[in-house]
């Protein structure tokens, strides 16, 4: 049995019962492993590897593309999530958005650097992962930051 004491004070506490609660709620966790990441990834390979997801796609002009499939999401690798999105152009993964809760930012670096390093670039930070680039805002969110985690593709240039 876990303290009461732990799931209150401690930080990963809190983090187990957000994601825990959020999941409670119907929103499931995501396991993507960024390296996997590649513009050569379809929709329906998206869906086919988060099978618990229900991503809803649908045509959309974006920046990013024409399409996008999204879905709210409890957590993704572990970090308290609310919104998982992917981006496509024709059939080709353009970019991946993952909004996270605002208190897990320093949380989401610390796995980001655990898993791939020290970032190539500070602001924002920015990390080479699978077939294209990871940013997150900075060191530290500002007020009016987004809490996001944005993968973009690499261009044929890159």
């Amino acid at each position: 049995m876990v303290p009461l004491f732990w799931l209150v004070l401690a930080e990963e506490g809190r983090r187990q019962s957000d994601i825990f609660f959020l999941w409670l709620f119907g929103k499931p966790t995501i396991s993507l492993p960024f390296d996997l990441l590649h513009p050569s990834l379809t929709p329906a390979d998206v869906v086919l590897k988060l099978p618990d997801v229900a991503l809803t796609c649908s045509a959309l002009a974006t920046d990013f593309g024409d399409r996008v499939c999204q879905s709210p999401i409890a957590a993704f690798n572990s970090v308290p999530a609310n919104h998982a999105a992917f981006f496509f152009a024709g059939e080709q993964l353009r970019a991946v958005k993952l909004n996270y809760q605002r208190s897990y930012h320093t949380y989401l670096i610390g796995r980001l650097l655990a898993a791939l390093g020290e970032p190539v670039a500070m602001l924002p930070l920015h990390w080479h992962a699978g077939g294209g680039r990871i940013l997150l805002a900075g060191r530290e969110l500002q007020a009016d930051d987004e809490p996001a985690l944005l993968w973009l593709a690499a261009t044929p240039t890159e």
